[in-house]
């Protein structure tokens, strides 16, 4: 809360929404390095990845694959639900 953070917009999507990467800057000593906000999401078991049509990372796919992988395997955030669908599924 009452933090800043950078948005880097590289492009539109098909539909003419913004395509883009939330960046931040922790509180504390480490505050010095920007953080991308989807990778934090998808560590804490708060996101899963899309990779249908259109879907872009900026370069951090593969970096958010092994963070996908590694939250499923600690179930943490939503992948301790049982009975998880992934929202791509209704798409």
């Amino acid at each position: 809360v009452g933090r800043r953070c950078t948005v880097e917009l590289p492009r539109l999507d098909q539909y003419g929404r913004v395509i883009g990467t939330v960046l931040f800057r922790p509180s504390g000593p480490f505050g010095l390095f920007p953080r991308n906000l989807s990778v934090e999401m998808v560590r804490a078991g708060y996101a899963a990845l899309y990779e249908n049509a259109g879907a872009e990372y900026g370069g951090a796919l593969e970096r958010l694959r092994r963070e996908e992988e590694a939250a499923r395997a600690a179930r943490r955030g939503m992948w301790q639900q049982p009975d998880w669908v992934h929202p791509g599924d209704y798409k």
